[in-house]
C-alpha cells in the first residue's frame, strides 16, 4: 500500500521507489533462506517454445494487475512481483510513478494473453509503478497468445 502522498510528486516517487526496492531486497533474503529464486515468469517459460504470438489481437481493455504475471522476453529488472531489482531503472520508474502521480494519463502497455493471465511486451515500468501505487488496474493492447 502506497504512504500518505506528501504533495510533492518528486519526492513520493522516490520514496515508492525506494520502498518497492526495500521489499524486492528483504523478499530476496527470505528466498536465499528457502533456497528459491522469485523470477518474473517469461511467456515462453510458461506457454512453451511453441506458442503462437501471432494470436488474435483483442484490442484495449482494462486488466487486472494481479492478472499481470510475467513479461514476453525474460528480464532481471524485476522480481516476481515486478518490484525493481536494483537502482539501475530508479530515473525511468521514478519518471513514471512521477507523471502517475500527476494524474498524467499514459499510454496502454501492450501484453499477451495466455490462459487467462498477462505478459508484458511493452510497460514493465508503468506495471511496477501502479503495483506500487496500489492501482487494482491498468490499461493494455492485448494479443491473445495460442499454444502451438
Amino acid at each position: 500500500m502506497p504512504r500518505m502522498t506528501t504533495g510533492f510528486p518528486r519526492s513520493d516517487a522516490a520514496d515508492d521507489f525506494d520502498r518497492m526496492r526495500r521489499g524486492q531486497r528483504v523478499s530476496r533474503v527470505g528466498q536465499r533462506l528457502r533456497r528459491k529464486r522469485s523470477v518474473l515468469p517469461s511467456l515462453e517459460s510458461v506457454a512453451g517454445p511453441t506458442a503462437r504470438v501471432d494470436g488474435v489481437r483483442r484490442g484495449r481493455r482494462t486488466v487486472e494487475l494481479d492478472r499481470v504475471v510475467g513479461t514476453a522476453e525474460p528480464t532481471d529488472q524485476f522480481d516476481a512481483e515486478f518490484r525493481p531489482t536494483s537502482a539501475r531503472t530508479r530515473r525511468r520508474w521514478e519518471d513514471i510513478a512521477r507523471a502517475l502521480r500527476q494524474g498524467t494519463e499514459l499510454p496502454p502497455i501492450t501484453a499477451f494473453e495466455f490462459g487467462g493471465d498477462y505478459f508484458v511486451r511493452d510497460g514493465r515500468h508503468r506495471v511496477s509503478v501502479a503495483k506500487a501505487l496500489g492501482r487494482p488496474t491498468i490499461d493494455a493492447d492485448v494479443t491473445e497468445v495460442r499454444s502451438g
